[in-house]
């Protein structure tokens, strides 16, 4: 996580000298973004998924069920 939080800082400063304070914010925030799905969203995604397999279940149907 330290690198993620490096590399953004990074971009952010070097974003800053060459495009100035509004863009630089918003190419950091991208990157941030960048790193928090590849970091925890894709692994929790493809997590679900997975049980969704095992269990047979259909892709809707833990939603389904869930309401019930």
């Amino acid at each position: 996580m330290l690198v993620a939080v490096a590399v953004t800082g990074t971009v952010f400063l070097i974003g800053d000298v060459l495009f100035g304070l509004g863009p630089a914010g918003l190419i950091a925030a991208l990157t941030a973004g960048w790193f928090a799905w590849f970091w925890y969203g894709l692994p929790v995604f493809q997590q679900s998924r997975s049980d969704q397999r095992e269990s047979g279940a259909a892709p809707g149907a833990r939603a389904e069920q869930e309401s019930r």
